[in-house]
Parts: structure tokens; C-alpha cells; sequence
């Protein structure tokens, strides 16, 4: 399916570009301004390469969406291509670019708090990206075709491009130049070469334009995104991953619900095979048992593959894969075993193909074991000055290279004290208490363990 009807529209934004026209403001001319290129369909496949560069600018902040819902937006957005064999990477813009995650796959667990693309967006405006003045389009792309760098052979590639409207700056420069207008159109210029050579390079470009982007008389952000991705925008045009350039969207719900659209579509390819595997729990106590390893396996239109041979494989961090179990799909499309572990240990699921189906391999996924950390104190209850003791263990003992003594203040642990783990991992705090509060030990682990800590205990005066 090709797009016709665009080459008329582009050229005139460019002949618009190229004499210096912003929504009819003339504001000079500008040197070499290079139409907008064509934006390849994006095919359909088994998989995607998929960077999301999004505005981190101060005008992102202070329109209508806060950073925090715009942040739990683009957590959604990562979210729609999850365990379907899709890697996305993520670059965040202002001022300058900043690579914050390569392509890496999605899964839910990095998705999940603790997860790279989790982390890398955050939740709100502690975590995750920082917001900064300025509007660079054309270092955003740059860093968008870095990413890109490491794509697939022979995998769809999306940029997805999300903004609330025309670049300020270009280049190095870190001052908008006056007026305005013209800042706008030299910075929007400057970005087009870098998108027509994401484009030339098979990226399918997809602006995302939210908040300023969307106001009545802000028409110059809408032509700005239009010229680095394309004009079937979306509305009025229908929902079609395959063709649309620019989603104009401010309902954030509704934009994470296109987005979820678009994914199914991008990714319904007849034949394709989708392998997750969720190890559950994902954090394991030293000791513990209860480790179950499900795979799921689906075929189009998410669609469950009962039957299939499904062989569940695991290892040590930088070890060699080896069968945890091999096994048919039940009518669900899974395959599960319980197991245990002392170790951190990695998870992945291969299908070999069959019935029509491709073959497909997981993502890896982890559980990460902490050391068990047991905790008495000798007594709960002081009046005004008292001697307490802390004592407990540590499992397994070489995997503990400190031990913290911490207490509750506001909402932080702090650290009182620290020692070593002696002889079976033992250790023991002296401390004088002299108010009430809340107490725990904490371990700090080495190798592939992650750290632990006790219970909190309870201290009364």
C-alpha cells in the first residue's frame, strides 16, 4: 500500500520553508532548506525496532499534561509493544539529547519498577528524565539515528517522535534567537535533513503531537511536526500503523489506547509466533522456595498456540543456557514448571517453529536472589536512655560484603552503623537509644546477588 497523496502538500511546505514562511509570517530566508522526504510505510512484521524520542522541554511541563502524566503516557506507550519481540530505545530531548536506553527488547519485567525502560521514563519529577528549557529538534534526531545504529537486519524500524510543537534551537546553539519565528523556522529546517536521512535509512517517522501542538492558534507546531514525518495525520485521518505520520492527540488515555491499536496492527503479521516468559517472583529471598517459570506462547492477533513444543532454558548471569524443561503448550498457549534456586539466575523460552508458525525466542528475564538477613534485638521497649543490642545472620555469608545498621527517618532509611559478617554470618550492633523508632539491618551484597534486609523492628519509649 503506497501514499499518494502527499506531494503536493510537501511542497509546499517546503517552498513555504524554503522563503521563510511560518503560517504566513515572513521572517527571512533560510539557506539550503531541504523539502521534506518521503515517509516509508512501515511493514508489517514479526518484530520492530522502535526509538521514542520524547520533548523533556519546560513547555511539556507547564502545558496541560504534567510531567507526571505525560511520564505515565510514555510508561504505556513502551508498554503496548511488550513481550512481542520488540526492542525500543528511548531518547529525551531539550536543550540538548540525551541516549538514556539503547534498543533493548520490552518485556514486562522492563517495564516493571526496576525495569531499564521504567526507570529511564520515571514516574514523576524525581525519577526517570529531568526537564529543561529549550527545543532541539535536530540533536534529538541525531541521537534518534545514533540508536538506530543497532537495529536489526531485516526488522521494521520506528521513530516515534513525541512533542508539543516547533524546535527553538539548532545545532550547538544554546540562546533562541529573535524573534521567535524565526528561531522556529531555522530550527524546524535544521531538523529536516536529519528525519529525511532516518527515513532514507527505512525508519517509518511517527510525530506525536501533544499539548502546545494541539492549541487553535499554535497551526506552525502542527506544520513543524508534519515536515519531519508526513501528512496523513491522524485525526481525520483512521488509525492505520502501516501509514500515519502525525497522531494529534491530547487525551492521554486515548493516546495510549491508539498506540495499543497501532502495536496490534505493526505486529499482526500472519505466522508470527510471540514467546514471554514470567518467572514469578522476581526477587527471591536466599533459601526460599515457590520459583514458578511460565512461558506464554501466541500467534496472530495474540492468539494463544496450544500444542506447540516450547523448551524453557536458564542459567547464571555470563553462564552457559541449559533445559530447565521441555514441554507442549496447554490450551492457554503456556507452558510452566516450578523450581527453585540459590542463585540469580536468567529465563528464556524457544520455540522451534511449527504448523505454520515461525520460530520465536524469548527475551531473558531474571530473578534476582538477596541474602537472608534475620534480625533480634534485645529488647523493645526503653525508658528515655537504654542499651540495645542488634544481632542476627546473614545467607549466605560470602555473598554479604557489608551490613548496615539503618533507622527510619522521614521517609529514608539511615545509616547508624556498619560492620562485616563474622563467622556463619553472624553480626552484632551496640547501640544507646534514646527515642522510639524504626530499625532494620540492611546487606550489601556482591556478585550477581542483589542486596537484602531484614524485618523492621519496632522500638517503643
Amino acid at each position: 500500500m503506497k501514499k499518494t497523496a502527499r506531494t503536493t502538500t510537501r511542497a509546499l511546505i517546503a517552498t513555504g520553508l524554503a522563503a521563510g514562511l511560518v503560517v504566513g509570517t515572513q521572517v527571512g530566508p533560510v539557506a539550503a532548506a531541504a523539502p521534506p522526504a518521503p515517509n516509508p510505510n512501515l511493514a508489517v512484521s514479526c518484530g520492530l525496532d522502535v526509538v521514542l524520542a520524547i520533548d523533556a522541554s519546560y513547555s511539556i511541563k507547564s502545558s496541560d499534561h504534567t510531567l507526571v502524566q505525560m511520564k505515565q503516557t510514555m510508561n504505556n506507550l513502551v508498554k503496548a509493544f511488550a513481550d512481542k519481540n520488540t526492542r525500543v530505545g528511548i531518547v529525551t530531548f531539550n536543550i540538548a539529547a540525551d541516549r538514556a536506553v539503547p534498543l533493548t527488547y520490552v518485556t514486562s519485567q522492563s517495564t516493571a519498577p526496576g525495569g531499564v525502560h521504567r526507570d529511564a521514563i520515571g514516574v514523576n519529577s524525581r525519577t526517570g528524565y529531568k526537564s529543561a528549557w529549550g527545543t532541539n529538534w535536530q540533536r534529538a534526531l541525531d541521537a534518534v539515528r545514533t540508536t538506530f545504529q543497532g537495529a536489526r537486519p531485516g526488522v521494521s524500524k520506528l521513530a516515534v517522535f513525541v512533542s508539543d510543537g516547533a524546535p527553538n534551537l539548532k545545532g550547538n546553539e544554546t540562546a533562541v534567537e529573535k524573534p521567535i519565528s524565526t528561531a522556529w523556522t531555522r530550527a524546524t529546517a535544521a531538523a529536516v535533513p536529519v528525519a529525511n536521512a532516518l527515513k532514507a535509512s527505512g525508519v517509518h517517522m511517527l510525530a506525536v503531537g501533544t499539548g502546545k501542538a494541539l492549541a487553535p492558534h499554535d497551526d506552525q507546531y502542527k506544520d513543524a511536526l508534519m515536515q519531519v514525518s508526513g501528512t496523513d495525520v491522524v485525526p481525520p485521518a483512521a488509525l492505520d500503523a502501516r501509514t500515519v505520520d502525525l497522531v494529534m492527540q491530547e487525551d492521554l488515555a486515548a493516546l495510549t489506547a491508539q498506540f495499543r491499536t497501532l502495536a496490534a496492527q505493526a505486529l499482526d503479521a500472519p505466522g508470527c509466533s510471540y514467546l514471554s516468559v514470567q518467572p514469578t517472583p522476581r526477587k527471591l529471598t536466599y533459601g526460599t522456595t515457590g520459583l514458578t517459570v511460565r512461558a506464554s506462547l501466541t500467534g496472530q492477533s495474540r492468539t494463544p498456540l496450544a500444542g506447540r513444543v516450547v523448551r524453557l532454558e536458564s542459567r547464571v548471569p555470563g553462564g552457559s543456557w541449559s533445559t530447565l524443561r521441555t514441554g507442549k503448550t496447554n490450551a492457554a498457549g503456556q507452558l510452566t514448571v516450578s523450581t527453585s534456586t540459590k542463585k540469580t539466575r536468567e529465563y528464556r523460552g524457544i520455540f522451534a517453529g511449527a504448523g505454520g508458525q515461525a520460530a520465536a525466542t524469548s527475551a531473558t528475564t531474571s530473578v534476582l536472589v538477596v541474602p537472608k538477613v534475620t534480625l533480634k534485638i534485645s529488647k523493645h521497649r526503653v525508658k528515655r536512655v537504654a542499651h540495645v543490642v542488634f544481632k542476627g545472620k546473614v545467607k549466605p555469608r560470602k555473598a554479604v560484603k557489608k551490613i548496615l545498621l539503618q533507622k527510619k527517618i522521614h521517609n529514608g532509611w539511615v545509616k547508624q552503623a556498619k560492620t562485616k559478617p563474622k563467622a556463619h554470618g553472624k553480626y552484632r550492633f551496640e547501640r544507646t537509644i534514646t527515642s522510639k523508632g524504626k530499625w532494620r539491618v540492611y546487606a550489601k551484597a556482591t556478585g550477581t546477588f542483589g542486596d537484602g534486609h531484614s524485618k523492621k523492628v519496632k522500638l517503643k519509649v
